[in-house]
């Protein structure tokens, strides 16, 4: 008997295992969500450079994070 065989065996006696683990992912998507990960988010910065060439410069931008890998639109 292998592992495979071992897993397959608890998965049909023992169906509410598999439930408690799935309920937990939930869980933590719920927390992540929550916590505010998944919020648009205002982004800005300026920079003012002196010398041979004087520049100002302003970055505004709105991102929003996905679920998606990490993935962030902006």
């Amino acid at each position: 008997m292998d592992l495979d065989d071992v897993l397959a065996s608890v998965d049909r006696h023992f169906p509410l295992l598999f439930a408690i683990a799935e309920e937990r992912n939930i869980a933590a998507g719920q927390r992540l969500a929550a916590e505010g990960a998944f919020d648009l988010n205002l982004r800005s910065r300026g920079t003012v450079q002196d010398g041979s060439f004087t520049n100002q410069r302003f970055d505004l931008a709105l991102e929003q994070a996905t679920a998606l890998y990490g993935i962030s639109f902006f």
